[in-house]
């Protein structure tokens, strides 16, 4: 016998019972609790990768502004290296970079130009929080080293620090 709407029983209705929804509400539970910290370690492992990546290069550099003034015969403090970058950096009497202003020692603002002069990179380092910089930058002026501290991950100090005496540059990086 064939039906007619005032026949339709509660089977024939489309939907999810109550005892339907909860399950799938446990299960997507579970997909989340197992893929949340797997999504906070892949994120440590790549902020790691970065910093390591941006102080090899940094060094990198370093080892460049050296060649150079070492090619170049020159010796004690120098002020606009030529044959590197835009001929601006210059350096301490070891021939490590320290400012593109003339100084040959390192402090705050003159760390944070070393950087723009040196790297060549989207990541972004200033000595002031207000720029919203990847890296923040400060100085050991006693030590004569430039401090570039990793921003973007609030819970663990990720930094590399650059030593204008030797050239080092040493990471930190938990």
């Amino acid at each position: 016998m064939p039906r007619t709407d005032d026949t339709l029983n509660r089977a024939d209705i489309g939907g999810f019972t109550l005892i339907e929804l909860v399950a799938v509400l446990v299960a997507v539970s579970i997909l989340a609790a197992l893929a949340v910290p797997r999504f906070v370690q892949v994120q440590e492992q790549a902020q790691k990768a970065l910093v390591d990546q941006i102080a090899r290069v940094f060094k990198t550099s370093v080892d460049q502004v050296r060649l150079v003034y070492a090619l170049n015969g020159l010796s004690g403090p120098q002020n606009n290296i030529t044959g590197y970058g835009d001929g601006t950096v210059d350096t301490n009497g070891f021939g490590y970079p320290t400012d593109t202003r003339n100084r040959n020692t390192i402090n705050n603002a003159r760390c944070e130009r070393v950087w723009q002069a040196m790297m060549q990179t989207s990541s972004t380092a200033s000595r002031r929080r207000g720029n919203d910089p990847d890296f923040l930058v400060r100085s050991n002026r006693g030590r004569q080293e430039c401090i570039y501290q990793y921003q973007r991950d609030p819970d663990t100090t990720r930094q590399f620090v650059y030593n204008a005496q030797t050239g080092d540059v040493t990471v930190t990086n938990p």
